[in-house]
């Protein structure tokens, strides 16, 4: 899956990706290699933008939390 010569810089694409791939409870070493990212690629946007890392963060527990209310919602007859 990985390219023979992995990019040195994320698009917003790529960042968007990661996020979703986050989503999944991906770490950022599979992620890497799954986009054929760079090694330790996102680990340094993650130190560079705040922005960027409380949205990879954060990405699983909104999956969760909407999941849970989901669930709840069900079992409440709506």
């Amino acid at each position: 899956m990985a390219q023979k010569n992995p990019k040195s810089k994320p698009d917003e694409n790529d960042l968007n990706k990661a996020i979703s791939l986050a989503s999944h409870g991906l770490e950022t070493d599979f992620i890497e290699n799954y986009m054929g990212l760079q090694n330790g690629l996102l680990e340094q946007h993650l130190k560079r933008s705040p922005k960027f890392k409380l949205a990879f963060t954060t990405a699983e527990t909104d999956i969760i939390l909407k999941i849970e209310n989901a669930l709840f919602k069900k079992a409440s007859g709506y």
